[in-house]
């Protein structure tokens, strides 16, 4: 073992003060919450930490939940070596603390360590093939590379850097952290409103001139905040001292990058803009005919009736289509301008948001029985929302008949229709389920994902799905990946709010006030992650287990939600 490789184990006592990057997996989805892996257990390179710097490189995408199980499991790792060592655990607990590396405690050969402790992942990482999050395949995929990402991390690397996500390791979610607020941060050191350095910045300032602070002071400023994060989590064991070094000079260099850019917009149209976005126009839309009626002072239920009968929001106000097209306009644009003053969407986003408000809002105003479901002219369903509420109907269907979803699954899977296999009657099967699929519907417009003006149509599209479902024999719910993961990227803040017992509200406004989502959560980045992917992960693989899909779609599936749901959540 060379010298560096012993230093780096006589370093190895921090890992116990570890702040465990999934420690809410086990609350979220399981004992750990895991994702597929794409690459297989023969490709990952056979390299060791004593003698490369480069950890076996998981797939992005499919990789993702897999690589958070297994630094998760890593993170916790020296009471996992106490366990399968030879001596007592007060005696190992002694030697950690007078100053012994993992392996030396455990009194084992660092090869016979490494070797049992990978056993002992093998056997914990059945949980996670039980629940359905991981395949067999995954989880062999998975166990190919822990032995070497035990090695690493006995050597003194982070669990995150040892299996090749550093990107999404704790330090650098804290330097993206701090330069997502670096306006607001730079606020507070100037004694100024952010609102009011937002404008001058939109002016073409800097945030040197528009703060009127001395650049050299403002950028101590900002990198002490950076710089003390930084020294918490690495005081913790989250972060190595040579991490922390190394994000702080990266860090240093954005924040003297930043500061000197007129008219600095942020890094960017992020993922979780343009969400935010997305859900502001939403819940306008949603009370668009409340909009118009202020706007015009007319009555409300007047309003309603006249749309019923088949009018238009600009017949139905009696008011020009381009006056009540521009009144509501500039309704919307003061919204959004509010979400920019408090930083939650940038210039650009901005601009993007009104644009396509535009658009919704023209066919708001020209669209006959807008909202009302009048004729053919109502707003079409959302098939894919539909889709998804059919996805529970054999489950639903085990719960209301006493009966185990696998037995009526494989009766399914023989041919039978869900009403021969589960031996009630067309009409009350069809009538249970329709109410379960019409609650799923209306929770899709709770969380703001479906337009109430698109609920008619979409509750209609799905009664027909219900009625085809019960009596097709061997039936198998359509499932379209792409409409799927929209769908459940569109969910994502809804269902952190689940996990960390938040509403959405309280999350969006945490989020447009300068918080990240883990922020606003309460709640560290990774855990979130493997809340988010594992249940996914866990329905596709069901998906593939009834037929629905193929492996390879279903693997392109978490790839592609996973990418977007690190987007979402990293503000990339």
């Amino acid at each position: 073992m060379n010298m560096k490789a012993t230093e780096n184990k006589n370093r190895i006592k921090p890992i116990r003060r570890t702040v465990l990057a999934l420690t809410c997996a086990a609350m979220l989805g399981g004992a750990f919450a895991v994702v597929p892996l794409s690459a297989s257990a023969a490709e990952a390179p056979n390299v060791t930490a004593a003698t490369a710097d480069a950890a076996p490189v998981i797939s992005e995408g499919a990789g993702v939940y897999g690589s958070l199980v297994l630094s998760r499991w890593l993170s916790q790792l020296e009471p996992y070596a106490a366990a399968v060592s030879d001596v007592d655990a007060d005696s190992y607990a002694s030697a950690i603390d007078g100053g012994q590396s993992l392996v030396q405690a455990s009194g084992l050969a660092e090869g016979t360590l490494v070797s049992r402790l990978t056993a002992k992942f093998a056997e914990d990482l059945r949980t996670e093939v039980s629940a359905g999050r991981l395949t067999e395949a995954e989880a062999d995929q998975l166990k190919g590379i822990s032995s070497d990402a035990v090695s690493r991390v006995l050597n003194g690397q982070s669990p995150a850097s040892a299996v090749g996500i550093s990107s999404l390791s704790p330090g650098k979610s804290i330097v993206q952290s701090r330069i997502t607020r670096i306006v607001a941060d730079t606020a507070l050191l100037a004694d100024a409103g952010s609102a009011e350095l937002r404008a001058a910045l939109r002016n073409g300032k800097n945030l040197v001139d528009a703060s009127g602070l001395d650049r050299s002071a403002l950028i101590d400023g900002l990198y002490a905040k950076l710089t003390s994060d930084l020294d918490s989590q690495t005081s913790g064991g989250a972060v190595t001292a040579e991490e922390a070094a190394t994000l702080k000079s990266a860090g240093l260099d954005d924040i003297q990058r930043i500061v000197d850019t007129a008219g600095y917009d942020g890094e960017g149209v992020t993922a979780l803009q343009k969400a935010y976005g997305e859900r502001l126009l939403r819940v306008f839309l949603g009370s668009v005919v409340q909009n118009a009626a202020s706007s015009s002072d007319a009555d409300y239920g007047d309003i309603v009736s006249a749309l019923e009968a088949g009018g238009t929001l600009a017949s139905a106000t009696h008011v020009d289509a381009g006056t009540l097209n521009s009144q509501l306009n500039a309704a919307f644009a003061a919204k959004a301008e509010e979400a920019w003053q408090s930083g939650a969407l940038s210039v650009q986003a901005l601009e993007q948001l009104e644009k396509q408000a535009a658009g919704e809002i023209d066919k708001a105003v020209n669209t006959a029985g807008y909202g009302t479901g009048f004729g053919a002219a109502s707003l079409p369903a959302n098939k894919g929302i539909a889709e998804e509420s059919m996805l529970q109907l054999v489950n639903q269907s085990a719960v209301y008949t006493d009966q185990s979803a696998e037995a009526i699954q494989s009766a399914v899977a023989g041919g039978q229709s869900l009403v021969q296999a589960t031996g009630i009657s067309a009409d009350e099967l069809t009538s249970m389920l329709q109410s379960s699929v019409e609650a799923s519907i209306n929770k899709a417009v709770s969380q703001e994902r479906l337009l109430p003006q698109e609920v008619a149509a979409t509750k209609s599209y799905a009664a027909g799905l219900v009625a085809s479902a019960v009596t097709t024999g061997g039936y198998v719910p359509a499932v379209d990946t792409t409409s799927f993961v929209q769908n459940q990227l569109a969910s994502a803040i809804d269902r952190i709010g689940d996990l960390s017992d938040k509403n959405a509200d309280e999350l969006w406004w945490s989020i447009a006030t300068g918080s990240t989502p883990a922020e606003a959560a309460g709640n560290d980045l990774n855990s979130l992650l493997a809340g988010l992917i594992g249940p996914v992960n866990q329905q596709l693989n069901a998906y593939v287990s009834a037929g629905s899909l193929i492996e390879k779609d279903a693997a392109a599936a978490k790839a592609q939600f996973a990418d977007g749901v690190i987007k979402l959540l990293t503000g990339k």
